[in-house]
């Protein structure tokens, strides 16, 4: 897809799907990019990065990756997902400094598996109700 066309529907989808998952940070920006050829292997379709304050999110679409809406919405929910458990993400992350490295790897890769799994199952009854409830004349809901 291109820029403009993911940014259409994104714009149109972010402010109710905020709502709906009662996020209550002051900022969530949507950046757009191509894929960078160097990294395509290992870019996913988003990138997140949340402040440690949860005042800020910053997420990444990266356009060339996108083929239509339902995915486009599919991971504007995950990555929004991830902004709404940052709190746990941090948690997380403050108390991996703390283990013995040899164990580290172990509790990282279980973490991260089962945040990801909650997230993906998350994601997959959310987006196909926010497609039945996206504003259809390009406003925001």
């Amino acid at each position: 897809m291109t820029e403009q066309e993911v940014k259409e529907i994104a714009h149109r989808h972010v402010p109710q799907l905020i709502n709906a998952l009662g996020i209550d940070i002051q900022d969530v920006q949507l950046y757009y990019e191509p894929i960078d050829k160097e990294n395509e292997a290992v870019l996913a379709a988003t990138d997140i990065h949340h402040v440690e304050t949860y005042r800020h999110a910053y997420i990444t679409l990266y356009y060339e990756r996108l083929r239509d809406e339902n995915q486009i919405v599919g991971v504007l929910i995950h990555e929004l997902l991830h902004v709404k458990l940052a709190p746990i993400e941090t948690f997380f992350a403050t108390w991996e400094r703390l283990i013995p490295k040899k164990q580290r790897v172990a509790y990282t890769y279980l973490y991260n598996h089962a945040l990801e799994r909650t997230v993906s199952g998350l994601q997959i009854g959310l987006s196909e109700g926010a497609l039945k409830q996206a504003p259809k004349d390009g406003s925001a809901a």
